[in-house]
């Protein structure tokens, strides 16, 4: 016996309910099921958001690779040249921001190991000039500091707590190797994407053919092109932010003074790639840097950032961003604030971007409702005049 469309409908909604009972009931299992499959297929999303990113990078450099051409090595070679290029770019700006970052780093802590014994000295002698409590200069005089001083208590906690520090060791060595085993995997995976992303689309069009209706492919394709727009502008939009916060950072620090101006600013436009709340990540970094140099520089240097990083998000952010993404300001904020709530630092990375898909695609519901709204009442009010209107759904 066939199944009518209700008698369909009822099974589905029957199976729904009764997964969703079970889903309910498991709820452990079944969230201890979805992260071991989340964490299974890691390097496979990974894969895929880099290749989105480097697809970006990818079409520019292809629309500048002999883009007129006919030859056949030309066509042939395109797309290898243009994914080299891609990587090769942003691995360079990474590699740049490392060999910026890395050494003046190490350069800080030497001189901050080199600082605290003589800050231990300042206070000291401070203490002995400005109090006159006895109680208080016996205490401060009686500490001594020296890195030497701390050998024995490192020894003492290691042998106390050797196999604790080995299992951690070990465990963290795993995960930085699981860690960079994932990413060379998706790097590779990117790779396929890209060199095969028209036979993807073609493969993913026949799949909808077959099992979706055209009315609901073509909505369903609508909706994609939109989130792909929203997010390729957003990605654009968030790194042209980046970089002018970090060139802002730059200028105010020479015009100020402060030291390590270029370093500084490098972490904090790299940083600044994370909404709202990166460029204080970065701040963190530049204030330990010019902390070792001198400590009043260090919080002026908070004070500073603080002022540009409000100025920043109130006329910067949400003018580059929000119209990248044709997303008002107030919507940039809020996207950032619940995406951040559900999901954390990836959740201010998406949230933006899935916010304007949204809003443009209840944006255009809207004007196509109100659009047909509009012409049944131009036909009921010409009705006596025997018009025919004739309404198209999208």
């Amino acid at each position: 016996m066939l199944l009518n469309k209700k008698n369909k409908k009822t099974i589905l909604l029957i199976a729904a309910l009764v997964l969703a009972c079970l889903v309910i009931k498991y709820s452990t299992a079944a969230v201890r099921f979805f992260v071991h499959a989340i964490d299974a297929c890691f390097a496979l999303i990974l894969g895929s958001a880099i290749a989105y990113i480097l697809n970006i990078v990818m079409k520019k450099y292809e629309s500048i690779y002999f883009p007129k051409s006919q030859r056949k090595i030309v066509k042939k070679t395109k797309r290898a040249v243009c994914i080299i290029l891609s990587l090769l770019s942003v691995l360079a700006i990474i590699a740049g921001i490392v060999i910026i970052v890395i050494p003046e780093l190490y350069k800080c802590i030497e001189l901050l190991s080199d600082a605290i014994p003589r800050s231990v000295d300042t206070v000291k002698s401070w203490v002995n000039e400005n109090i006159s409590a006895d109680y208080i200069r016996n205490k401060v005089n009686s500490f001594e500091f020296s890195w030497k001083s701390l050998e024995p208590a490192l020894l003492g906690f290691w042998q106390v707590n050797s196999s604790e520090i080995l299992n951690s060791v070990i465990s963290v060595t795993s995960s930085i190797a699981g860690t960079i085993t994932d990413i060379v995997i998706a790097v590779i995976f990117s790779i396929y994407i890209l060199f095969n992303k028209e036979k993807l689309l073609k493969q993913f069009n026949k799949i909808i053919k077959a099992y979706g209706k055209p009315e609901r492919n073509k909505r369903l394709i609508s909706y994609l092109k939109i989130a792909n727009k929203t997010f390729s502008n957003f990605i654009i939009g968030q790194c042209t932010d980046a970089a002018i916060l970090g060139c802002l950072c730059f200028a105010g620090m020479v015009i100020l003074r402060f030291p390590y101006a270029g370093v500084t600013a490098a972490v904090v436009g790299l940083t600044a790639l994370i909404p709202i709340v990166g460029a204080f990540i970065g701040a963190f970094i530049g204030a330990f840097l010019i902390f070792t140099i001198s400590p009043i520089k260090a919080v002026m240097f908070i004070i500073f950032l603080i002022i540009l990083q409000q100025c920043e998000q109130a006329f910067i952010y949400p003018k580059i961003v929000g119209k990248s993404t044709g997303l008002p300001g107030m919507w940039v904020l809020a996207g950032i604030t619940v995406g951040g709530g559900l999901f954390g630092i990836v959740g201010m990375l998406i949230g933006v971007p899935i916010t304007a898909t949204f809003y443009k695609i209840l944006q255009q519901s809207v004007n196509a409702r109100i659009k047909e709204k509009k012409i049944i009442k131009a036909l009921e009010t010409n009705k006596e005049l025997g018009d025919t209107i004739i309404i198209k759904k999208d």
